[in-house]
């Protein structure tokens, strides 16, 4: 009689190319992890021959680490980080233990349902990265957060020129080897997936879709709304400095250009003279365009 295939077999596959590597980053989510880690597993179960799950638990307070040693789940690998790093870390020690072609993520709190990920996975033949797309981009009911987040992606949409449902959702599957690409310039923090996504468009790679639900989360949010949305402008502004240097001096280098040659016309016709605030200006466009001809010039060769 043949032998059932384990699924936590990287080589029980007869489509090794389709396994996944699941990496959940938790922290104090004792109310959650269980029931997202069984529902997890179900879903992968179901819809792929070869996974890994992979849970790091960074520095939880709480009963976390206690739950997921005593949660005996198939093909599951639980990571503990000895202090609070920072999600983005947790993610980035998951995938140095990944060993599957295919990274899923999704958070431990319960917000994002693991019965989407099927359909996230059909989409992957013919894409490099697929992302859950949460209802309005997860920006919630609060008036100043749904601000916030219509103001980064408005942002994001101007730099890359890409439409982005959701910037940072944190339920996605995308190539290992494109992960392994941007590792190095991967935030510790919650702009991990934010990162990951600019740099995907900045160069041309497939990015899909999926519309899923989205739930409250169980527990307290470990997001700041001000600090991390400061955090986000600053972080799309640096990615497409890093990818299309121009993108982001032309339009800025532009804009200085016009108001110096209008700050230069009316000290002519009224004043009769060039004053100093003229010249800072025109000064500020020269820099500004040689900063971006010189960063062109840098990304180009590297």
């Amino acid at each position: 009689m043949k032998q059932k295939k384990s699924p936590c077999d990287p080589l029980a596959s007869d489509t090794p190319d389709r396994n996944i590597s699941a990496i959940l980053p938790v922290y104090n989510e004792e109310g959650a992890i269980e029931d997202t880690l069984r529902r997890l597993q179900r879903v992968l179960e179901g819809c792929t021959e070869s996974y890994e799950i992979l849970i790091v638990d960074d520095g939880s307070t709480d009963a976390t680490g206690a739950i997921l040693d005593a949660v005996s789940l198939p093909c599951c690998r639980v990571i503990h980080n000895p202090v609070n790093t920072g999600y983005g870390y947790s993610i980035k020690k998951g995938f140095r233990a990944a060993r599957h072609p295919w990274i899923l993520l999704i958070d431990g709190d319960g917000s994002y349902p693991a019965e989407a990920i099927p359909g996230i996975i059909a989409e992957l033949p013919h894409s490099d990265m697929v992302v859950g797309a949460r209802p309005g981009g997860g920006a919630g009911p609060s008036l100043g957060r749904r601000a916030g987040k219509w103001m980064i992606r408005a942002l994001a949409h101007r730099l890359v020129r890409h439409p982005i449902p959701d910037l940072n959702s944190g339920l996605r599957v995308i190539r290992t080897d494109l992960m392994g690409k941007f590792f190095r310039m991967l935030p510790d923090g919650f702009s991990l997936t934010s990162t990951i996504t600019l740099a995907l468009l900045m160069n041309a790679y497939r990015v899909a879709y999926v519309p899923i639900p989205y739930h409250p989360r169980v527990g307290v949010s470990k997001i700041r709304p001000i600090r991390d949305t400061v955090l986000f402008l600053h972080l799309i502004v640096r990615t497409v400095v890093h990818f299309d240097p121009l993108k982001f001096f032309l339009p800025l280098c532009l804009a200085e250009g016009a108001f110096a040659v209008t700050l230069t016309l009316y000290d002519i016709i009224r004043l009769n003279d060039i004053t100093e605030k003229t010249v800072i200006l025109w000064v500020a466009f020269l820099l500004t365009g040689a900063i971006g001809v010189l960063a062109d010039l840098i990304d180009r060769r590297g």
